[in-house]
């Protein structure tokens, strides 16, 4: 069996991913906005299965790499430019899929598939552009419930985009640092 560590990844938020699932009530609803070939959708999916917590658990990603950094983009031209059968095969060797519900699309665009207040947790790791990450915090703020957790990957020296973002959004105030990821409870005042 194919186990997380072994799928190609950059993921180094298992602390914040620890952290929701075990303060998670059940039902909850979870998103993954930008999941790559897998590896963090197998460890949260993991987690969940571990945890035995009625949690759906979501996760984005166009699957092309379109919008990612010219490295990104020439490993999935690499595999043929599209890397969800790839993604989907991971997850079944990891013996999770069942804990995952991939959807395919844009990071910004795929909020509208979801209700306002509905979500308990949504992580962003999609492009990390500045543009890009304002624009999927603003469309993910509104989907996630009073209470509940919005944060992102890449809160680093060498994503100056997601730190400027991010603290136009919330202010430095508000947001809570864990490694290099951002997280941010939503308040009542936030739309």
């Amino acid at each position: 069996m194919l186990f997380y560590k072994d799928i190609p990844n950059h993921f180094s938020f298992d602390d914040v991913y620890d952290k929701v699932v075990r303060e998670a009530n059940s039902p909850a609803t979870f998103v993954e906005i930008g999941t790559w070939f897998g590896a963090s959708a197998a460890y949260m999916a993991g987690r969940i299965k571990e945890s035995g917590k009625n949690i759906r658990f979501y996760a984005i990603d166009n699957f092309t790499a379109e919008g990612s950094s010219p490295l990104l983009q020439a490993e999935v031209a690499k595999i043929g430019g599209n890397f969800f059968a790839l993604f989907c095969e991971n997850l079944s060797k990891c013996g999770i899929a069942e804990y995952v519900t991939p959807l395919v699309g844009d990071s910004t665009e795929m909020a509208s598939h979801f209700n306002d207040n509905s979500v308990d947790f949504a992580y962003i790791d999609a492009c990390h552009e500045y543009r890009k990450v304002r624009l999927d915090i603003m469309a993910w703020i509104p989907k996630v419930k009073t209470g509940g957790i919005i944060a992102g990957h890449d809160y680093n020296a060498d994503h100056g985009g997601v730190i400027k973002a991010v603290d136009e959004v919330f202010g430095k105030g508000c947001v809570q640092i864990m490694r290099s990821s951002w997280l941010v409870k939503k308040s009542p005042e936030m739309q």
